[in-house]
């Protein structure tokens, strides 16, 4: 009797190597995208959500509801997010012919100021009356103020600086310079 030889192939076709291999690479390129888009969303994040500090005139509302200017007090601004004031200075100074005669320096330093509408730092100067009387005649008072801060992380460092002179007729303060960076 012969033998009988029985082979069974149950093999499957051959696949080809991308049919196995392409749900992988989608798989990779879908987490390259994602994590480029969780960077770039993160930067746009820390660069939208900056702290905005700025200083004022101080001013309240009479019974009339008109504004009277306290030309002595400066009101401290913050918006959009928390900041900490790295450091704060505040000069006030008679310009003359013969240069700079400062009457009032200060420096405040490390303060953690929150956004809110309904309230304010603020910071005085103390008897303003007192300080001007000091003026001789042809000298200006000028005021200078930079505050340097940044975000509660320290990620990045900001500025605020303002040159303001002082009107004597209508007893208050006239922007001179603005910077912000």
């Amino acid at each position: 009797m012969k033998p009988l030889k029985i082979f069974i192939e149950n093999f499957s076709e051959p696949a080809v190597w991308y049919a196995d291999w392409a749900p992988i690479i989608v798989a990779l390129c879908a987490l390259v995208v994602s994590i480029f888009a969780l960077y770039w969303s993160r930067n746009q994040y820390v660069n939208s959500s900056r702290p905005f500090v700025w200083a004022i005139d101080f001013a309240v509302l009479n019974e009339k509801g008109h504004l009277i200017y306290l030309p002595q007090r400066i009101a401290i601004r913050v918006t959009n997010a928390p900041a900490k004031i790295i450091q704060a200075r505040y000069h006030f100074y008679f310009i003359s012919e013969r240069g700079k005669e400062y009457i009032h320096k200060n420096k405040e330093s490390v303060a953690i100021r929150f956004p809110d509408e309904k309230s304010q730092a603020t910071y005085d100067v103390g008897d303003f009356e007192q300080l001007i009387e000091k003026r001789k005649v042809g000298e200006e008072l000028e005021r200078y103020i930079r505050i340097d801060y940044s975000d509660l992380s320290e990620n990045k460092k900001y500025m605020y600086e303002s040159n303001s002179i002082y009107d004597f007729q209508e007893k208050l303060w006239k922007v001179i310079s603005e910077k912000a960076l």
